[in-house]
Order: C-alpha cells, then structure tokens, then sequence
C-alpha cells in the first residue's frame, strides 16, 4: 500500500479495479487486470486519490491527483473534476479529471497536460460521492452523466 501523508485519513479503498483507461491526448492506455500476473487498487484518501499497478504482487507503478489545496509542495497533479457515467459494454465507471500545468517541457511534446482517467466497476457512486463532497467544499465542479 502506498504511504500516507501525516493526518491523511483513507475513505475508500478498492483492492482490484477492473478496466481502467486513461487518456492524455495524445496518448490513450488502457488497462485491465490479469489475475494473479497484474492488477491494479485504487485508494481515496481526504487529500487524494491513488492508483497503484501491481505485477506478481509488487507495486511497480503509483500516480496520485490531488485535492487543490490540500496537496504538499510539488505535488502538482491536481483533481480537476469528477463524475460518473455508464458504457454500454463495460459498464459504470468513475471518471476523475486532473491537470498539471508545470510538467517539464519535454512531457509537453508527450502528453496533454489534462488527464481523464476511467476506473470501471460496479458501484462507482459511493467513490464519487466522496471525491464530489471533498470539491464542492473546496469549489470544483462535479458531473453526473447518468
């Protein structure tokens, strides 16, 4: 699991997300899970939200977005928005939206600054509710698409 800032608390924790794409144009991935070779967690916390990719149960990847204000000096990948939506073929999923205006110059020429990342799975209105209640209370937008 992923260290955790001093005081910050875990809201939800999802051991295995299914499919997940995330685009960043003009890059587009995707992932799905292979089990037991990989999977990934998705960790919501008072301060963020952390994805970590596991292979053969080591962590090998982590990326975190953080609440605007609430993230430590140099931490710039900042929440942008969120909502919740459903694909006919995979199903419901929770979109998270977060921007880093401070890249270095050679991830501009890469990547949009601008990252829309999907997390597919049953319920996703749970995760929402509290990504949503942490921006509103901070004065980010939040969508609903169903």
């Amino acid at each position: 699991m992923s260290t955790l800032e001093p005081g910050e608390n875990v809201l939800h924790f999802i051991p295995s997300v299914g499919f997940i794409s995330s685009k960043a144009l003009p890059s587009y991935r995707l992932f799905f899970p292979i089990p037991p070779l990989m999977k990934a967690s998705l960790i919501i916390t008072d301060r963020r939200i952390i994805i970590l990719v596991y292979l053969f149960g080591f962590v090998i990847q982590e990326f975190s977005s953080w609440y605007l204000g609430r993230n430590p000096e140099g931490k710039l990948e900042i929440i942008e928005s969120a909502s919740v939506g459903r694909l006919k073929i995979l199903g419901p999923y929770l979109e998270v939206v977060s921007y880093n205006d401070k890249r270095p110059w050679y991830y501009r020429y890469l990547c949009a600054a601008r990252v829309r990342l999907r997390f597919y799975m049953k319920n996703p209105e749970p995760l929402y509710e509290s990504i949503s209640s942490v921006l509103e209370v901070i004065g980010v937008a939040v969508k609903r698409y169903y």
